[in-house]
């Protein structure tokens, strides 16, 4: 008997671990993912050579502001204005269309995007 709870309890704790693994990666994976998409935009805002449409410019700025919302950890050591603050999204410009999975998060400006994140380097 005393077997059978010993591997009950190593499979448990295997599971739990086997959970645990999963979920920093998936949460990894998606910051990643967000970091790689907002370097394009970025890249693209930055840019000078091609002239980007206002609709497509403002969608840009929408994208880069919600990956900061929703995919960032809670420090701004990650964040420099310099890098990422490309002026408020214009949603006249967008005409309905939709930047943001999640309605929750505040995409607006970078100022709004991370409103939620820790001060501890506020704007450089």
């Amino acid at each position: 008997m005393k077997i059978i709870k010993r591997f009950g309890f190593g499979g448990l704790i295997a599971a739990l671990s086997f959970l645990a693994g999963a979920g920093w990666g998936y949460r990894r994976g998606s910051f990643q993912a967000g970091l790689e998409e907002n370097k394009i935009a970025a890249s693209n805002l930055s840019s000078s050579e091609p002239s980007l449409s206002p609709e497509f410019a403002a969608y840009l700025k929408g994208r880069i502001y919600y990956n900061l919302a929703s995919k960032y950890p809670n420090d701004k050591g990650y964040l420099l204005r310099r890098d990422w603050d490309f002026g408020p999204v214009d949603t006249t410009a967008l005409k309905g269309r939709v930047y943001k999975k999640d309605p929750n998060y505040e995409a607006e400006s970078f100022d709004a995007a991370t409103r939620h994140l820790s001060a501890t380097q506020a704007s450089r």
